[in-house]
């Protein structure tokens, strides 16, 4: 695959055609996935007015190994869905 069509699906260079707000977790050491491609990403739907959430798990890698880090996900993902969900009825 060509550095082109890798640019071209990237969500970071679709941020302002997103409709739905966006919940963004990630690890703070992870080595699989750079924290800073959340954080771009998260800088790239700021830029764009988009409404966003961004948990960053103090740290936690890739797997979310850690209790604390899996129950600050299930809270995250709680809250957020029954914010955005709320809001649809």
């Amino acid at each position: 695959m060509s550095d082109d069509f890798l640019e071209s699906i990237s969500p970071l260079h679709h941020a302002k055609a997103f409709q739905a707000p966006v919940l963004l977790i990630h690890g703070e050491i992870d080595k699989v996935v750079p924290l800073e491609q959340s954080e771009d990403m998260a800088d790239k739907l700021e830029d764009n007015d988009k409404e966003f959430e961004f948990v960053e798990l103090d740290d936690e890698g890739h797997s979310l190994r850690k209790t604390k880090s899996k129950l600050a996900t299930l809270k995250a993902v709680d809250k957020f869905l029954h914010k955005h969900l709320k809001k649809s009825a």
